[in-house]
């Protein structure tokens, strides 16, 4: 999650059209004590017109991320002298229900908790505790009231309002202050697929999908996923993701589908163990990326007695699982046919590159990359001739599985049987030259007696050497 907090977020929403909320950067400020006249200013709201001693008014409803990568929630109203003394004994009702499968909403309201955080004349800030959704992509709240937990109490204000936010880090979130089109991941994947040649060496032993050292091999990432929307046909895909790459040290040689996720590096499990002189893991920015139909050309390198042959393929960037066999046109299995059983959407949103080098004669150097908070923020779809652009409630997820996008085992079979053959043709050649020697040798000293005779004679002549 991203660390560098943004000082607030903008909330004016006139006469019902929704806007994307500015960003000011602050990276030094602890958003969970900022003053309450500095978040107002910072939105917008800084208005005299909400100042006053009699009537409580609500302002407006803020979230962001704290300097430890937690979504915090704050409500900021006006609360009267008379009101103050209710302050530490308020909640406020909020209804986080979405829409369903047909764009309908049932609402639900429940009492959050106000916990007080600061004050300047009658503003005040409070955060909402435990709202049940803070680790979705985009997030919506009904405010039906604010009101005193003491039955016995006077105090209560209507609010009615809706507030939705969309994003995962401070300096990409949108608020909006209207209903907008909704669609829920009801479920999803992460997974990579390694392109590239396996180990000759492997096959040989009946080890398949192992790195071959100093090949070159390309991870395409993938999230596949089901929605609780119908979809006829994707035309548009909002991903976000934190890519970081890698560099390990392991015992032996590695498959090329080896899930090295973020977890997996920082408490050395597996099998890894960290060297501080080796070992490395460093991070990108979070990403935002949009995918369109089409096709992308990965490429792997395989090395091959000091040669390297580079073969590509072109992948689908959005694939609609209903429409793939189990078996392609050649007959051989389907890479995604495992995902194909699960999911109905899988779209390509990044590749790597991956590469294994020995060091020593049991280990060998990794160097890759993985991906952590990755999730869907919008999808643009077609649904009966009608187009959507819903925006994506979606969890962040730091993990991820990995393939071998190498799965035909006929074709293992033949490659191994050609480069067999190839060892077996090398062989002979160094046994028949073996047998050759005494023939080459001859030849050589005969080629060497006719070449030198004239030279002999001369000597002989001149100088009357033998």
């Amino acid at each position: 999650m991203k660390k560098i907090i943004s000082i607030i977020l903008s909330f004016i929403l006139i006469f019902c059209v929704f806007a994307t909320a500015p960003v000011v950067a602050a990276d030094d400020i602890d958003i969970t004590s900022s003053t309450v006249r500095a978040d107002l200013a910072s939105m917008g709201e800084d208005k005299l017109s909400y100042v006053s001693d009699s009537y409580c008014i609500f302002i407006a409803m803020s979230q962001y991320y704290d300097l430890q990568g937690n979504l915090r929630s704050y409500l900021y109203f006006n609360l009267p002298s008379w009101a103050a003394k209710y302050q530490d004994g308020l909640c406020v009702s909020i209804s986080t229900a979405v829409s369903d499968a047909n764009y309908n909403i049932t609402e639900s309201f429940v009492n959050y908790d106000l916990q007080f955080v600061n004050k300047e004349s009658t503003w005040y800030k409070f955060e909402i505790l435990d709202l049940p959704n803070v680790e979705q992509t985009t997030r919506r709240y009904n405010i039906a009231e604010i009101i005193a937990k003491d039955a016995q109490t006077s105090l209560n204000f209507y609010v009615d309002e809706t507030y939705i936010f969309h994003g995962i880090e401070n300096d990409s979130i949108e608020v909006f202050n209207q209903e907008v089109e909704t669609i829920t991941i009801t479920e999803n994947e992460v997974s990579f697929f390694c392109y590239g040649e396996d180990s000759a060496f492997g096959k040989f032993f009946g080890e398949y999908d192992l790195m071959a050292y100093g090949n070159t091999y390309t991870d395409a990432w993938y999230i596949f996923f089901n929605t609780d929307k119908k979809i006829d046909n994707l035309l548009e895909v909002e991903i976000t993701y934190k890519q970081y790459d890698y560099h390990l040290s392991y015992g032996g040689q590695v498959s090329m589908a080896t899930p090295f996720t973020e977890s997996e590096i920082l408490d050395k499990v597996d099998g890894i163990q960290m060297d501080d002189d080796k070992d490395s893991i460093s991070y990108h920015e979070q990403a935002i990326t949009t995918v369109l139909p089409g096709t992308k050309r990965v490429s792997a390198s395989n090395n091959f007695w000091g040669g390297y042959a580079t073969k590509y393929e072109d992948i689908d960037n959005i694939m609609d699982l209903r429409s793939y066999d189990e078996t392609d046109e050649n007959g051989s299995a389907f890479v995604f046919t495992e995902q194909a059983k699960k999911y109905t959407w899988g779209v390509n949103f990044l590749t790597t590159s991956k590469k294994c080098t020995q060091d020593g004669t049991v280990t060998c150097d990794i160097d890759g990359s993985g991906v952590s908070n990755t999730a869907i923020l919008r999808l643009k779809f077609e649904i009966n001739g009608i187009v959507k652009n819903c925006y994506a409630i979606d969890t962040p997820s730091d993990d991820f599985t990995g393939n071998s996008a190498t799965t035909d085992i006929e074709s293992k079979f033949e490659v191994m049987f050609e480069r067999l053959i190839m060892i077996i043709g090398v062989s002979m050649l160094i046994v028949l030259l073996g047998y050759l020697l005494p023939v080459f040798k001859f030849v050589f000293e005969g080629v060497a007696a006719v070449v030198s005779f004239p030279f002999k004679l001369i000597s002989r002549l001149f100088f009357g050497k033998k």
